[in-house]
């Protein structure tokens, strides 16, 4: 009995000549648009993310406490998650 070796089967995508590599597959020279490329690089995005903006400092004191927050996101009407002059 003949011992059948991997790819002899007909199955192997290498040896396809019509086979391209899809684009999305992506290389090494290819960066995320989003500029995030470890997993580190997606926490620290994140955790930058959920960091309320200084302006939502309402008592001066150099950090956004609870209370703080919950007011000034009330008084942020526009919603982009600074308080302008006018919200202030």
């Amino acid at each position: 009995m003949a011992k059948i070796k991997l790819g002899d089967d007909g199955s192997n995508i290498l040896r396809d000549k019509n086979f391209v590599i899809p684009d999305w597959w992506g290389g090494k020279e290819k960066v995320p648009l989003n500029g995030i490329k470890t997993r580190t690089d997606l926490l620290a995005k994140r955790k930058s993310d959920n960091m309320p903006d200084i302006s939502y400092d309402l008592d001066g004191d150099g950090y956004v406490g609870g209370r703080d927050y919950v007011i000034a996101k009330y008084h942020d009407k526009d919603g982009d998650g600074k308080l302008n002059a006018q919200e202030r």
